[in-house]
């Protein structure tokens, strides 16, 4: 059910505003446009950065949060008691006639707001790397070009592909939206230079946005593994 959103929103200081919530933004390279652009807020007491989550309309049903420290025991933790498998984050902020990117957590996806590829694209996170009936019920809705920007790695290749064992079958994004929206999958960049120079890239996070386009650009069409 939604919240009372005077009640949530006034709970909770906006992150910018608390020294360690600011701080911690800095760290991940988020200014303070996109922190009240996302209406960022901070919990003291579990010291999380929170993004509300909202439906198309822009009724806010909660909040995730992720903590502060890499070595939580539990990094992202919802707020509210919000059915996570019902919402993609930042889907009130979609329009038509732009193409949809989907990524997995809260930073790939403050990232790319912070790097401007919303001025050009629809932004929306899983909150997860796992892509549910509900949720691709509204990537159809916006039928719009869509491209599976999940993590470049195993939990990212699972939540595209999912995994076609006649016994441990589960489906991926591609499952639920093969034939109903044009389905993408970027292809990933190499770092340029320090230790990791030639490895491609893993994150949402590393990209800057002519790199974010350059994928974009030379995209794949989603066929099943």
């Amino acid at each position: 059910d939604p919240v009372d959103e005077v009640i949530y929103m006034g709970v909770y200081d906006p992150a910018w505003g608390v020294e360690a919530g600011r701080r911690y933004l800095v760290h991940r390279g988020i200014s303070q446009s996109t922190a009240e652009k996302l209406e960022l807020r901070y919990d003291y007491e579990k010291q999380r950065v929170l993004f509300p989550v909202r439906d198309r309309k822009g009724v806010l049903y909660g909040f995730s949060g992720r903590s502060l420290r890499d070595d939580a025991y539990v990094k992202v933790k919802d707020y509210a008691g919000f059915k996570k498998k019902h919402f993609i984050l930042g889907e009130h902020f979609w329009v038509k006639n732009k193409a949809l990117i989907i990524v997995e957590g809260l930073f790939a996806y403050a990232h790319l707001h912070e790097i401007g590829a919303s001025e050009k694209y629809n932004i929306g996170a899983l909150l997860g790397a796992t892509m549910t009936q509900q949720k691709a019920d509204r990537i159809k809705i916006l039928d719009e070009k869509t491209y599976l920007l999940l993590d470049n790695d195993a939990a990212g290749d699972l939540g595209i592909y999912g995994t076609k064992d006649c016994i441990t079958k589960t489906n991926g994004a591609g499952d639920y939206l093969q034939g109903y929206v044009p389905l993408y999958v970027p292809l990933w960049v190499s770092w340029e230079e320090g230790e990791k120079a030639g490895q491609d890239k893993t994150d949402p996070d590393d990209l800057t946005y002519d790199e974010l386009e350059f994928m974009l650009s030379v995209s794949e069409r989603y066929t099943p593994k």
